[in-house]
Parts: C-alpha cells; structure tokens; sequence
C-alpha cells in the first residue's frame, strides 16, 4: 500500500513537470513541422523524429531509478512506485494517446505567412502570367 505522504506527494509534484514534458515535445514539434499536408503525415514525422527521444527518456528514467526497487528504505520504495507509474503513464501518454489526439482534432494548416509573403507571391504570379 501506498499513503500519500510528504514523500509521495514529491514525487507527485515531480511527476507532472515530467508528464507534461513529454506531450508538449509533441505537440511542438507537430507544430514546427511544415512540409506536410494532413494530419496523418505529420504525426508519422512526429512520431518518426520526437518519438524516438521520448521513449529514449522514459527508458533512461526507468534505468535511474530501478535501484530505488531494492533499496530497504521505505522513502526510497515510495518513491521508486511514484515514477514507475509516471515514467509509464508519461510516455505511454507522448507516444499513444497524444498522437491519436493530434490526428484526429489538431489543425492542419500551414502556418499562417506574412502580409510581405503574399505581396511578393502576387508579383511573382503577375510577372509569370505577363511573360506568358
């Protein structure tokens, strides 16, 4: 059984800077990303580029915390459940439910250009239908 106490509620504290962490690496970099024309293409990238990292992270964070697994302490076991459960749920969120989240409802536009942007295109586009 685990209580909350001043050790869990840490480790909770901890857990959602965590958490969060890794849903907002997607959702940033399905943003930045511009080359793509819907949704299903850019979570693909995401998922090819960022979610490699995240999983790497989660991994990484289950490995430094594992010793905490057989130590006599009851802090440190406390503490050992606490990110289990946040190094599981966290990625497990980043690289599940935030993609289908992102395919399913996110925008798909491009980003919006400058008002200069689309000045230039018009002359380009004049200058062509002159020539021809």
């Amino acid at each position: 059984d685990i209580y909350v106490n001043s050790v869990s509620a840490l480790g909770l504290a901890m857990s959602m800077g965590l958490v969060v962490d890794y849903n907002m690496h997607m959702f940033l970099t399905y943003f930045e990303i511009e080359d793509c024309t819907t949704r299903d293409e850019r979570v693909k990238k995401v998922l090819r580029t960022m979610g490699k990292s995240i999983f790497l992270g989660g991994f990484s964070t289950f490995l430094g915390i594992l010793p905490l697994a057989f130590a006599d302490s009851e802090f440190f076991r406390t503490f050992f459940f606490t990110f289990v459960g946040i190094v599981t749920l966290g990625p497990g969120h980043g690289l599940v439910f935030t993609p289908v989240v992102l395919s399913l409802i996110a925008p798909h536009t491009v980003k919006p250009t400058l008002a200069a942007d689309v000045a230039e295109e018009e002359v380009v586009l004049s200058n062509k239908i002159n020539i021809d």
